[in-house]
């Protein structure tokens, strides 16, 4: 029998029509389930070649996602080493008829698994994730799965060593882990399956229309039994709830036999996806036999199309858009990469909030709770491996490096957010033929996608403003300023050996301020971007990403790199106000800060400049001190500012006078939104805040969050006095993750929280010389 997909033959009263294929008995039908396996590990690590037998420390109990060091908050020196896990588990006797695999979303960096000391396999690569089949191994009763991890540096997976490297990349076990427990009969899992754009589940849209709109579902099917099995296949549209369309067929697969499955929706009126309107749509797949469902997958879908003009525009959904964006770092203060989905989550809300609707996602893949976030909240991705000045000529390194490209596609092809795959080396001169080969993967493994690099040859190009203005030249393909803010104005040369460090400008010209660098500073950077982002509407480019959102720690350096709009902690600075300022004032989401605002640039102190500064989205912002009207005025057009949407206002005050300043941005004749800031006397307590941004804390899954405490004056005002020390205790189940002592920065400590199985007593206590300490209770 050959391994063409049979529609299967019908029986009737028990009776085989002529010609139908004769089929053995069916196994009694076995639901597929998908475990969570991140609790109840143990882990060892050592920085030199030991077994862990040989390691003179005990076994730890820790709960994934994990990391193999609590760094401090300047990582000057990052843990790198061998990092040991192990878990036992209980398998029941009906599992070994199963198929079991294990699979891992995030280990760093070069993997070894045994199962019962058995070595079942191995993957190179800390960002992406791999599958296992633990199914010939597993025994009855109980199992040790140990893991071997190696971070330190690879000349196979690059990029530079820790210690040239413009970012950190830690370790451990990171992210979740999956026990995946299916039929013999069984949708595959795409990572595992290895399938050239097939594997699991993949949809795409060959009609994209406002009238009416096609979702293709391509379904890979295996069958591991040694017997022929029936089967049928359904995929059921959902919107809001409601069913929309859904499709069924009955097939058959011989012992041994896989096919892909595909499967058309045509949907009328459909909600399309776009950043304004993130529509999303639930996919139901189910297989069942027998009558009885083997397996069921959901996932959420958007439906939109991402096409370009002859002048190299974008078209999202046949309108033109241009993309305002930002590169991110995935690390969080601490515990490096060890996150949460909650605290990913909180960061698309944050980079949403901040007027954005274009990601980077630098430079290498994040997590898929990141992504799900931006199909949610309207955030357009531009999906990249690892990659960062290196580039090694050798066979075994470019093969890596196309796989890496290929399993990104296969884990990322299925959101709405992302444009196109960057699968390219960043700043990295790689040879043609090389970049060719990536590219021609972006284009096997997702027919019609778009391949994205810094040098030509991929379908968009990807510079950095820094390069633009050493050696421009007009590009004859789309293009995105992928970079741009930070490096022209800090080296102002367009080098790539950051690490040396040439050319560096005066600190108060740059735009690396930390949070507590001061008004003045704060100002600067934030001017830098007005200007440079202006810049970018004089290029054909329909995106652009400022470099970067957040403040990251780096390899090579001991200090933060704070081109960030906020700290590390998510703290926001004057520039984060800046970007807000140009998102549309008539846009309205729940989810995160949208539609019109004003902010004060300005902490309204002696020191303060007599310029005071104001960002909004209105038409007009009237400025008041002590309730006296100061002026009201249209938005400042001047030469840093004559392409922005909405450029910042100024107002000159004749002498600093204390008391309070208010902002009204008035739209229509209407006040719309208010700011105020008022002179603050000295810190007499302080105020605490928990910074939820759109997700509550989540007990069980050691969930990260931020805790705020400001100082404030006798009258509740915010006091933005720098450095000043603050003490810290948390109750309950709980846990402070800072590693050294919290200082204020504008007049705000921050603190991270890991949040444990239970906020029933759960409480955060500052306190500070002099000032009446603050308690508060997380829900």
């Amino acid at each position: 029998m050959t391994s063409t997909l049979r529609i299967a033959c019908l029986f009737f009263m028990f009776t085989v029509l002529a010609g139908c294929h004769t089929l053995s008995s069916q196994p009694t039908p076995f639901n597929s389930k998908v475990i969570a396996f991140n609790q109840g590990w143990q882990f060892k690590k050592t920085t030199e070649e030991r077994l862990p037998a040989q390691i003179n420390e005990p076994w730890q109990d820790i709960t994934l996602p994990h990391t193999p060091q609590l760094e401090p908050e300047i990582v000057n020196n990052q843990w790198q080493g061998i990092a040991w896990y192990q878990k036992s588990f209980s398998v029941p006797d009906n599992w070994l008829d199963q198929a079991v695999f294990v699979r891992f979303e995030g280990a760093m960096n070069a993997a070894e698994i045994w199962l019962n000391d058995t070595k079942v396999g191995s993957h190179l690569g800390g960002y992406l994730p791999f599958t296992l089949n633990l199914s010939p191994y597993l025994r009855a009763g109980n199992n040790t799965l140990r893991v071997r991890l190696d971070n330190r540096d690879n000349d196979i997976t690059g990029p530079k060593p820790l210690k040239l490297l413009d970012f950190n990349m830690y370790g451990g076990l990171y992210r979740d882990v999956k026990l995946l427990v299916k039929n013999k009969l069984m949708i595959t899992d795409e990572m595992s399956a290895n399938e050239v754009a097939g594997g699991g589940v993949f949809v795409t849209f060959p009609k994209v229309d406002q009238a009416e709109s096609s979702v293709k579902i391509n379904t890979h099917v295996a069958n591991t039994a040694n017997v022929a099995r029936t089967f049928t296949l359904t995929q059921t549209l959902n919107f809001n709830g409601k069913r929309v369309q859904s499709t069924s067929r009955e097939y058959t697969l011989d012992a041994g036999e896989a096919e892909h499955i595909e499967q058309l929706l045509t949907i009328t009126q459909p909600s399309l996806w776009s950043p304004q309107h993130p529509h999303l749509y639930k996919l139901e797949t189910v297989l069942a036999s027998d009558s009885e469902t083997i397996e069921t997958q959901r996932r959420k879908i958007g439906i939109r199309s991402f096409v370009f003009n002859d002048q190299h525009e974008l078209l999202i959904n046949g309108k033109k858009t241009f993309l305002r964006g930002v590169n991110r770092h995935q690390e969080y203060p601490f515990v490096g990469y060890a996150t949460s989905a909650q605290a990913d989550y909180r960061d698309a809300v944050k980079i949403k909030s901040a007027g954005f609707d274009y990601v980077r996602l630098s430079h290498y893949p994040h997590s898929t709770a990141f992504m799900e976030a931006a199909d949610e909240l309207g955030l357009v991705l531009l999906d990249a491996i690892l990659g960062w000045q290196y580039y090694n000529p050798t066979s075994e390194f470019e093969a890596h490096t196309i796989e890496a490209c290929a399993d990104l596609i296969r884990r990322d092809r299925n959101h709405a957010s992302v444009i196109a795959w960057e699968c390219s080396l960043n700043e990295s001169d790689m040879p043609d033929e090389f970049i060719a080969a990536l590219s021609d993967t972006v284009h096997k493994e997702y027919p019609g996608a778009y391949s994205a690099g810094w040098q030509k040859g991929f379908d968009i190009f990807v510079q950095a403003r820094q390069h633009r203005l050493q050696h421009y030249e007009t590009p004859d393909q789309p293009y995105i300023v992928s970079e741009y803010g930070d490096w022209e104005y800090y080296a102002q040369n367009a080098g790539l050996n950051q690490e040396s460090w040439q050319g560096l400008q005066e600190n108060e010209r740059t735009s690396r301020q930390l949070l507590n660098s001061g008004e003045k500073r704060l100002l600067q950077q934030a001017t830098n971007l007005q200007e440079a982002h202006n810049d970018n509407f004089t290029v054909p480019a329909f995106a652009d990403g400022y470099w970067v959102m957040f403040d990251y720690n780096r390899g090579y350096a001991d200090d933060i790199e704070s081109s960030g709009i906020a700290s590390i902690y998510r703290q926001p600075k004057y520039s984060y106000y800046f970007y807000q300022s140009q998102r549309d004032s008539t846009e309205q989401d729940d989810r995160f800060s949208s539609g019109p605002m004003v902010h004060i640039a300005s902490d309204w102190q002696p020191e303060s400049s007599s310029q005071v500064r104001v960002y909004s989205n209105a038409e007009q912002v009237s400025l008041y001190l002590n309730d006296t009207l100061v002026a009201t005025q249209t938005p400042d057009n001047d030469a840093l500012s004559s392409h922005l949407a909405h450029p910042p206002f100024t107002f000159t005050l004749a002498e600093f006078t204390p008391g309070t300043l208010r902002a009204d941005a008035v739209i229509n004749g209407e006040v719309v939104a208010s700011h105020t800031v008022a002179t603050a006397g000295e810190a007499t307590g302080i105020v605490l805040r928990v910074d939820e941004s759109g997700k509550s804390l989540a007990t069980g899954v050691k969930d990260k969050v931020f805790v705020y405490a400001q100082l404030i004056d006798a009258h509740g005002n915010p006091v933005r006095t720098n450095n000043r020390p603050l003490s810290a205790t948390v109750s309950g189940d709980i846990q402070l993750l800072n590693q050294g002592p919290v200082t204020t920065s504008r007049g705000e400590g921050a603190l991270l929280i890991q949040i444990g199985k239970d906020l029933s007593d759960a409480e955060v206590t500052v306190t500070g010389d002099g000032l009446v300490p603050a308690t508060l209770a997380l829900k």
